[in-house]
């Protein structure tokens, strides 16, 4: 089996994105992607996770799975805001997105919410967005 590599040169300057999802192929996909656009990403794979490595990395940017083995994305949020009050998030699900549930996720400081499935031009539009430039 062949593996690809992406060789396309970074469009933007590194920038630390903490990419949360526990389904492994979509979480590393987006990892890839961004990686291969420039991005310094991490991963995490729970809400514990999540957490301990916002805390303790450079991230600047969260993409956050809504619906997590170990606890709520929104409660991930809260916890990440916590530590980090600035640091932008954006939440993907598979649930329908309805405009009270919209309002609970900003709320709770999500900046935006993308429904799965969603496309990486998606995911890449709003980090070039959100993520903070040098």
């Amino acid at each position: 089996m062949r593996l690809l590599a992406f060789t396309m040169p970074p469009s933007v300057a590194s920038h630390a994105i903490l990419v949360v999802e526990d389904h492994k192929d979509l979480r590393e996909l987006v990892v890839l992607f961004l990686h291969s656009r420039g991005y310094e990403v991490m991963q995490a794979a729970n809400g514990a996770d999540a957490i301990q490595k916002a805390a303790s990395s450079a991230a600047k940017f969260v993409l956050l799975d809504i619906r997590l083995p170990d606890m709520n994305g929104v409660e991930v949020a809260r916890h990440i805001l916590e530590l980090k009050p600035n640091i932008p998030i954006v939440g993907w699900t598979a649930d329908y997105i309805s405009a009270s549930y919209m309002q609970t996720l900003l709320e709770a400081g999500f900046i935006n919410c993308l429904q799965k499935p969603f496309s990486l031009n998606e995911v890449l539009r709003l980090v070039e967005r959100y993520a903070p430039k040098p």
